[in-house]
């Protein structure tokens, strides 16, 4: 087809370059000038796209083929074209931020997939490349989460220990860097049903701070209320990197005060759920050295002092020597409290003693009336 004759259908089209319009044969925007001589009766926009389909089936070319010649980066005649399917609008460019911003692309890919046979083929088609883009956006969220959860064992601290909270981290650190996987999980946890209708087993978020302090017995931990989702993303993280100690680090102390052997410690650590039972050592020690250090500056200042007794098992299966500890250790062991807001003559003894010298005798009758 000849330039001139291009520009006869444009104006038999009425397009104009402000209308978007441009010559598809040279890529160059319509001179109207050219062709004011000889005005045609303004069509439709359907009537003109009537017109437009017609061309192409009587030229015999599939309205496929004329777009994947348009799409073609090598056809450098279309380039112009191309650009326009690509640019987005004035009006999208000035709509009002946060709104959606669907432009005419958006919506044709939207009208093929609300066909069944257009969405089935899309399926089909973005399978592979679905795959390959969920892989990469669930790696970069991984790597997120490993600098969130990341934490020596110099880090693990008392004072991190009281106030480590699992579920707050969670939900407020994890979830918000990992939509995606925590979202594949759910589903892998959950089939759609029992999202819709088991009102009762809920597998995104209730573990409480106490469940790894207070709990002697994992029997009490329903299985239905556990954070399961969270953990596996805390197990990657862990395969990941073996500073992500947030969980791992206080789980293994859990398990090590409830009397778990070293055979489950190790084999947990396999699973990604503990430290190895070597680093439990060194973290057991550094607690300890914290603990004491906490002692020294506590007893300069208002504290109360309690005692207790204790006594300690050792395993049977301990090697018999002449120096071996005994099956069974007793001892005394104190324990220092800090005295908030406390002042110093309110904690003097020998007032204590004299108004102890001069107190009367307790009657239960006057002094507990309310237990007669």
């Amino acid at each position: 087809m000849m330039r001139g004759s291009s520009r006869i259908l444009d104006a038999d089209f009425n397009r104009s370059v402000d209308s978007g319009f441009v010559d598809i044969t040279t890529g160059d925007p319509l001179d109207v000038s050219s062709i004011a001589a000889a005005p045609s009766p303004r069509l439709s926009s359907h009537e003109r796209i009537k017109s437009a389909v017609k061309i192409l089936r009587d030229g015999r070319i599939s309205i496929i083929d004329f777009m994947l010649t348009i799409l073609d980066p090598s056809e450098l005649d279309f380039a112009y074209n191309l650009d326009w399917i690509y640019n987005r609008s004035r009006q999208e460019k000035e709509s009002v931020i946060g709104q959606d911003k669907k432009g005419k692309l958006e919506k044709m890919f939207d009208r093929l997939f609300a066909d069944s046979r257009g969405r089935a083929r899309i399926l089909d088609w973005f399978r592979p490349h679905a795959i390959a883009y969920v892989s990469d956006t669930v790696s970069n969220e991984m790597d997120m989460v490993k600098e969130a959860l990341c934490r020596t064992l110099d880090s693990v601290t008392p004072e991190f220990l009281s106030t480590w909270d699992l579920n707050s981290t969670m939900r407020n650190v994890v979830v918000p860097k990992a939509p995606v996987l925590h979202h594949i999980l759910r589903c892998a946890a959950q089939s759609y049903n029992a999202r819709e209708k088991n009102k009762i087993k809920d597998c995104s978020t209730v573990w409480m701070h106490h469940v790894f302090v207070v709990v002697t017995s994992f029997e009490l931990i329903n299985l239905d209320f556990l954070k399961a989702c969270n953990v596996i993303i805390t197990q990657l993280a862990s395969q990941r990197s073996h500073h992500s100690t947030f969980l791992t680090a206080p789980f293994t102390l859990f398990l090590w005060t409830n009397g778990a052997s070293r055979q489950t410690i190790e084999a947990l650590y396999k699973c990604g759920l503990c430290i190895s039972f070597t680093s439990l050592l060194t973290l057991l020690e550094k607690l300890a050295v914290c603990c004491v250090e906490h002692a020294r500056l506590l007893v300069r200042q208002p504290h109360v002092m309690c005692y207790d007794n204790i006594n300690m098992s050792t395993s049977i299966f301990v090697e018999q020597r002449s120096d071996a500890p005994a099956k069974v250790q007793s001892g005394t062991f104190a324990i220092l409290y800090e005295v908030r807001n406390g002042n110093p003559e309110h904690m003097r003894l020998s007032p204590m003693l004299n108004r102890a010298l001069d107190a009367t005798e307790i009657s239960f009758a006057t002094d507990y009336p309310n237990y007669l």
